[in-house]
């Protein structure tokens, strides 16, 4: 196990697809609580600042492939929903936090050379 103490701290909201900046403001003998807490509120000003810039990246192009090839699921349905539904159970206990439910689709393809 590991404790991690982040100086600065992104938490990403995926449901309220929110980003939440958190900064330490770390203080010690040299330095008072304002200007400790001045500079963390800098420091969030300049995260939101780079956030702001343009991506220099382009999102991937994918060749269009062939739909006549059929993708099959490791699970049924059937198991999936059960799965999801056991989840839920857990969760609803208070056995678990987070589970990673996945259905794997298989596909054989060409080798691009």
């Amino acid at each position: 196990m590991y404790f991690l103490v982040a100086d600065q701290l992104l938490i990403f909201d995926r449901v309220a697809q929110t980003i939440t900046i958190l900064v330490n403001a770390i203080l010690d003998d040299a330095t008072s609580p304002e200007d400790a807490y001045e500079d963390a509120t800098s420091e969030i000003d300049r995260i939101i600042s780079l956030l702001e810039q343009p991506s220099e990246h382009q999102p991937a192009t994918v060749a269009v492939g062939d739909s006549s090839v059929a993708f099959e699921s490791n699970v049924s349905p059937e198991k999936f929903q059960a799965n999801v539904l056991a989840a839920k159970k857990y969760i609803t206990a208070g056995d678990i936090i987070q589970v990673s439910g996945r259905s794997v689709f298989p596909r054989r393809s060409r080798r691009r050379h």
